[in-house]
C-alpha cells in the first residue's frame, strides 16, 4: 500500500490540478488516463471508494479493488 500519499492527492498531482476539488470540474477523460498509470493494488479499498464516490458522486456497491478501477477506468 502506498501510505506516503492518498490515491486523490495522487490524481490530483497526476493531472497537473492545483488543488483536490479540481478534480471535480476537470474532464474525466484526463482523470481516466492519469488512471492508468496507477497501480490499484497500492492503494486500499477503502481509498478506491472513497475516490470513486468523490469523482463519480455515486456510491459503488463493489468489494474489490479491481472492480472499482475497472469501474473508474469505464465511467
Amino acid at each position: 500500500m502506498d501510505s506516503k500519499i492518498s490515491l486523490l492527492k495522487k490524481l490530483t498531482k497526476l493531472t497537473g490540478a492545483m488543488y483536490l476539488s479540481d478534480l471535480k470540474t476537470m474532464a474525466y477523460a484526463t482523470i481516466r488516463t492519469e488512471l492508468h498509470d496507477i497501480d490499484p493494488q497500492k492503494y486500499t479499498l477503502f481509498q478506491w471508494k472513497d475516490a470513486a464516490k468523490y469523482l463519480t458522486g455515486n456510491d459503488v456497491d463493489l468489494d474489490t479493488v479491481k472492480g472499482i478501477y475497472e469501474y473508474l477506468l469505464t465511467y
